[in-house]
């Protein structure tokens, strides 16, 4: 489990380096417009939801949230039963959009479609599936071209994961990640399509295009992606050789997690629940408390930094006081409502109440 941690950690919460951190919060605020819209507070409410394959004991559990940005950009779907093939198979997929949710919902909605359609009554395992999988993300890319409004900017990264009675399947293009654990070990991760990566930067480069301040034209963050077609016109080159291709690869923010789980995996802890509930319930008195204590209402970045310059117990292990960064977020944004204003952040970094009843 510690190396489970350890990873979900890394995946979640990467440490960047002072310079990089700056460049993209800088970078990450901007879009083809300019500045993107932030709310005030987090939207900390989830959406959870789940399921199970009764029949041959697949259990699925999703939840999504929509954090800091103005608009809900992610989507995803999760298939027990495939139309057409013998129990066993399944789909899931998490698509993380941006420039506008357009490109997510349409792979939410249309993906499976194009994978059942490649992978035809009778798919050959392993490699004709893999094949049919590499099809299904370019021929959905393409279908979303022939639909897509001239012009306009935004795409969707995406991480599936195919399931038959013998093999599973993962496809990923651009940031959206996966891993397999198996019996508390990762046993799998995948690795972000980003321009600097060797591979990726030969084929951008061989498009004609550029990487400057680690971003595809000093702008996209990834190189793999649905939409984002802008990128996607380097003459005399076929799809999955453009600067930004839809090809998969088989390995604050919106937030959107699924989490799949087979037969014999370890059931919730009761115990480990109601600690769990214990430290929310601790944290959020303790949010209070630091709001009430101020003369000014604090940020929530202060706060956040105030909680971990503190000895805290029963912290998660790994992720530390970073895995509460949502309880925190909701405390705060509750108190917010509460007192029937919006506190926005001051030039000196403190919370400036604004608005009356």
């Amino acid at each position: 489990m510690a190396a489970f941690a350890r990873l979900l950690e890394r995946l979640l919460w990467p440490v960047r380096k002072k310079q990089e951190s700056e460049e993209e919060e800088e970078e990450g605020r901007r879009t083809h417009h300019g500045l993107q819209s932030l709310l005030d507070a987090p939207r900390c409410v989830q959406r959870p939801h789940g399921g199970a394959a009764a029949s041959w004991g697949l259990r699925f559990g999703a939840s999504a949230v929509q954090g800091w940005r103005a608009h809900m950009e992610d989507a995803h779907c999760a298939w027990l039963v495939l139309p057409g093939l013998p129990p066993g198979w399944a789909f899931f997929a998490v698509l993380d959009g941006h420039g506008g949710a357009r490109a997510a919902l349409f792979g939410a909605r249309h993906l499976p479609g194009h994978v059942l359609e490649a992978l035809g009554p009778a798919p050959g395992e392993p490699e004709g599936v893999r094949e049919a999988l590499r099809r299904a993300f370019l021929s959905a890319d393409a279908r979303l071209r022939a639909l897509w409004p001239p012009g306009e900017p935004g795409g969707s990264t995406a991480v599936a994961l195919l399931i038959s009675p013998r093999f599973l399947y993962l496809a990923h293009c651009g940031d959206s990640r996966a891993m397999l654990s198996r019996a508390g070990a990762v046993a799998f991760s995948t690795e972000d399509h980003r321009p600097l990566r060797p591979r990726e930067r030969e084929r951008i480069h061989n498009a004609g295009g550029t990487i400057r301040r680690r971003r595809l034209e000093g702008s996209l963050a990834v190189s793999r992606a649905l939409g984002d077609f802008a990128y996607k016109e380097a003459p005399g080159k076929p799809p999955e050789l453009q600067l930004v291709s839809a090809e998969p690869e088989g390995s604050l923010d919106n937030m959107t997690c699924i989490l799949v789980c087979f037969p014999g995996a370890p059931r919730p802890c009761e115990e480990a629940i109601r600690k769990e509930l214990a430290l929310d319930a601790a944290l959020g008195h303790r949010v209070a408390e630091l709001c009430s204590s101020a003369q000014e209402p604090p940020s929530l970045n202060t706060v956040f930094w105030t909680l971990a310059s503190e000895d805290i117990p029963d912290l998660p292990p790994g992720g530390g006081l970073y895995c509460k960064a949502a309880v925190i977020a909701e405390a705060y944004s509750q108190l917010c409502q509460a007192s029937g204003r919006r506190w926005q952040k001051g030039p000196n970094g403190a919370g400036k109440p604004t608005g009356t009843h």
